[in-house]
């Protein structure tokens, strides 16, 4: 599980030193686009812009451990602003700015509920009709000079953005996959956030037991779980206790329930109460081969851990296919 923790922030901090990286290079090219084309007219646009995104960049680079949800959360809500800043005082470059704005809900997603960010990119779509409002009643028409500008800005930005847009599309879907592992391994449950996003979300509980049968070998972190659980089970010897459960056992081993019952289904094919019992009749044929050391059958049941005889002799029946008392008779012969 820690190595899923890992890959998981792994490519969390990947994601974000490639789109900063993309989004400062394309302003890179802006800023010499702006100066051939309209001479220093952007340039404080363009200055902005560059000292938001360089100071990012360089984060990304140097910092080894930061929280990935709140400063992408921040990041995002500063570039919302401002874009809406833009969209409404920039008006001639509005197909760069919308190109922007689809761009959003697939961001949110990566710190929101798909419901949550389906509302506040509802909620950021109103930038549209205030700034067309805008350029309606309060804009002159574009000069034809600039047009060759705009054409090529608008043109260069909007595939920029559809570039920007396929990178948060691939990673989300890569980092959504690894959290769905992790939530299942930690919870043993898988979430379910349903579309239309009107739905409540809906949690189902699975068995862990269920899928590990179809796989021919044990995880590796089952493996060295169940290897702790061996060596308890082996030293302490808790399963003559009768009243020793699985809680217990998962305490012991500084584990949960979950883990352990999937650890002993995945490595041993036999669910707990079996496992158990397994140690438990073992015991019993250990003392049958010991010559040295005197029994009862009346009473052995209760050193090995049954609560009484008819429970112990239904359980070696069903192993073994014959009684307690047969099987000694078979091994005085």
């Amino acid at each position: 599980m820690e190595n899923i923790k890992e890959k998981l922030q792994g490519l969390e901090y990947s994601f974000a030193k490639k789109l900063i990286f993309l989004l400062l290079l394309k302003q890179i090219i802006i800023v010499f686009s702006d100066l051939y084309f309209v001479g220093t007219r952007y340039l404080f646009y363009d200055v902005v812009l560059i000292l938001t995104v360089t100071p990012c960049y360089v984060f990304t680079l140097v910092s080894e451990n930061y929280n990935f949800q709140k400063v992408g959360k921040f990041a995002v809500g500063y570039l919302m602003l401002l874009n809406i800043i833009f969209s409404i005082l920039y008006y001639k470059d509005f197909p760069s700015v919308i190109s922007y704005i689809f761009m959003f809900p697939i961001a949110l997603t990566f710190y929101y509920s798909i419901r949550k960010s389906i509302y506040i990119s509802t909620l950021f779509f109103l930038t549209i009709p205030f700034s067309l409002l805008y350029n309606y009643y309060f804009v002159d028409n574009v000069d034809k000079s600039d047009s060759l500008y705009y054409t090529f800005s608008n043109t260069y930005t909007v595939v920029c953005a559809f570039i920007l847009f396929c990178v948060c599309f691939y990673y989300l879907i890569q980092i959504q996959k690894l959290k769905a592992v992790l939530v299942f391994l930690e919870e043993n449950s898988v979430t379910i956030d349903p579309f239309p996003v009107l739905e409540k979300k809906e949690k189902i509980r699975l068995v862990q037991e269920s899928f590990l049968e179809d796989i021919d070998f044990p995880i590796p972190f089952y493996e060295d779980l169940f290897s702790k659980i061996e060596d308890y089970m082996k030293s302490q010897k808790p399963w003559r206790n009768p009243e020793y459960n699985l809680k217990q056992l998962a305490k012991d081993v500084n584990s949960n329930t979950q883990y352990v019952s999937s650890a002993i289904n995945s490595c041993s094919r036999n669910n707990f109460k079996s496992y158990l019992n397994d140690f438990r009749l073992n015991a019993f044929i250990s003392l049958i081969n010991n010559k040295n050391e005197e029994f009862s059958l009346e009473d052995v049941y209760l050193t090995i851990g049954f609560y009484n005889r008819s429970t112990f002799n239904r359980v070696f029946k069903s192993k073994f296919q014959m009684t307690p008392q047969e099987y000694l008779s078979s091994q005085s012969i």
